[in-house]
């Protein structure tokens, strides 16, 4: 049995002044080994009450002395003018007076007590704070979906994999191997991804309710969304083409045709009333039936907008407090449009749904592909979680003819296009053209018209519901309710 010794050394004067120094518990302070933060002062109502009362006190000593010099400033006439002045600010002085006696108490104990809520603020946080399996810590109200915990889950697993060679030796102070060289081990080698073809990836498009296809000028944006409308079109589908550069779309009409915004504007406009009129009609059947309104109810409409980013350049502008055509259009990008059976298809120039202004949910509701190698990099570089996976597309994408990749329930796909090209013109294509139930004329009086028409409906007896559904009217909710 060993013995044991124990030496505990008192220090004094210097040493300890230097732990207990003048005025350390009322200021912040820190160094090397330590920190202090003095408790938030809380405020004594008895205290601020009598502070009130001295306070109180010396106003009314003020106000005497005051009423004295008034009095013999005032006597006998003199001083008429300044004495008229000083009576009517009197009540001001005495109402400023009343306010510091009451207000400056009031804000010291209202301030505390906002301190207060903001404290027990954080710890409500700190104890709704958890840990994922990552050893993250994490709100419990806020917990992450699915599809980015799988994400996180590979990010992590990537991490561990990176790190996991090192962490043996964690805890050793002192390691000396042998100096023998191992044998090198052989690079790894990445193995080529197989694009899908695309007979494997085009009927994956219809799984989200919108289409996103992003490439430079000439890149198949074109080619590849008649690609996707030509059998829409040939199953009776509806179809609306708003182009302001004037493609060719299986001979079907086309709005905005010659860079017309105001046509474009309309169209928009028509497009997110018609979503209005599904969304009410829906709502209407729900409330007589108790039951939703099936969506085959509704034949699919695809709306194609070619050229969004400068679509969304030219009419993200609009007189304030109301809603610009952009925004009216972008509310059909949500996730109603798949209730209603609309399904979007957008040409442009970034597979970046940031770039045309709509919210990062909004990502959800679209299929991105990119079809050219810089939009398609920057695809693969910002949604392939998969660090391996990401340098296998990257390595693919290198020479590359006809470079194509797609963004489908957090993975990035490698596509073939190959044939797509070869699309035969739908018989009929014209019964599949879309018709707004009214087109409004395109010019300064189209909306007072429409105001006037409102009004006389509204003064029949005629519904919002009504308006819509029987005559066919397209018209933004906060109009309707402001038409008297």
């Amino acid at each position: 049995m060993s013995n044991q010794t124990l030496n505990v050394n008192r220090t004094g004067g210097v040493v300890d002044a230097l732990d207990n120094f003048p005025g350390a518990g009322l200021m912040d302070y820190h160094d090397g080994a330590r920190e202090f933060k003095p408790s938030w002062e809380r405020p004594d109502w008895r205290v601020e009450l009598v502070r009130a009362f001295v306070l109180l006190a010396s106003l009314a000593v003020a106000w005497l002395f005051f009423g004295l010099w008034k009095t013999s400033y005032c006597w006998g006439g003199r001083n008429y003018g300044a004495c008229e002045t000083l009576l009517w600010w009197e009540p001001a002085g005495a109402l400023v007076a009343v306010l510091l006696v009451v207000g400056v108490p009031t804000s010291r104990v209202l301030l505390w007590a906002a301190a207060e809520w903001r404290l027990a603020q954080a710890r409500a946080a700190r104890v709704a704070t958890t840990f994922n399996r990552f050893g993250d810590p994490q709100r419990i109200d806020v917990l992450l979906p699915l599809i980015e915990e799988a994400r996180r889950y590979n990010l992590a697993t990537e991490l561990k994999r990176a790190t996991a060679p090192y962490e043996w030796a964690h805890s050793i102070n002192t390691y000396s191997p042998s100096n023998q060289p191992a044998a090198a081990l052989p690079a790894p080698e990445t193995a080529p991804l197989t694009p899908m073809p695309p007979d494997a990836w085009l009927p994956l498009i219809d799984e989200q309710p919108h289409l996103l296809l992003a490439a430079e000028t000439g890149g198949g944006k074109s080619t590849l969304a008649k690609a996707v409308l030509a059998p829409r079109i040939a199953a009776g589908e509806h179809a609306y083409i708003i182009d302001p550069h004037s493609d060719s779309w299986f001979e079907l009409p086309i709005m905005g045709g010659g860079e017309n915004w105001a046509e474009v504007r309309e169209a928009l406009r028509h497009v997110a009333a018609e979503y209005g009129r599904r969304i009410d009609a829906r709502e209407a059947h729900r409330r007589e039936t108790g039951e939703a309104l099936p969506v085959e109810h509704w034949t699919r409409l695809t709306v194609l907008l070619d050229e969004a980013n400068i679509t969304k350049l030219r009419l993200h502008t609009g007189p304030r407090g109301r809603l610009t055509p952009w925004e009216e259009f972008a509310q059909v990008l949500g996730s109603g449009a798949r209730k209603v059976r609309i399904s979007i298809i957008l040409l442009c120039q970034s597979a970046n749904v940031d770039d045309l202004g709509l919210s990062g949910p909004m990502r959800e509701n679209f299929m991105r592909i990119a079809l050219d190698s810089t939009a398609a990099r920057k695809l693969v570089q910002a949604d392939e979680p998969n660090a391996e996976r990401k340098a296998q597309l990257l390595a693919a994408l290198d020479g590359m003819h006809f470079p194509a990749v797609a963004e489908h329930r957090g993975r990035v796909l490698l596509l073939d296009r190959t044939g797509i090209q070869r699309v035969a013109t739908p018989a009929n294509a014209l019964r599949a053209a879309w018709q707004p139930p009214i087109v409004l004329p395109v010019d300064d009086d189209a909306e007072q018209r429409l105001r006037q028409f409102i009004s006389d409906l509204k003064a029949s007896g005629v519904t919002r519901e009504r308006a819509r559904s029987e005559f066919g009217l397209s018209f933004d909710n906060n109009l309707w309710g402001a038409v008297e």
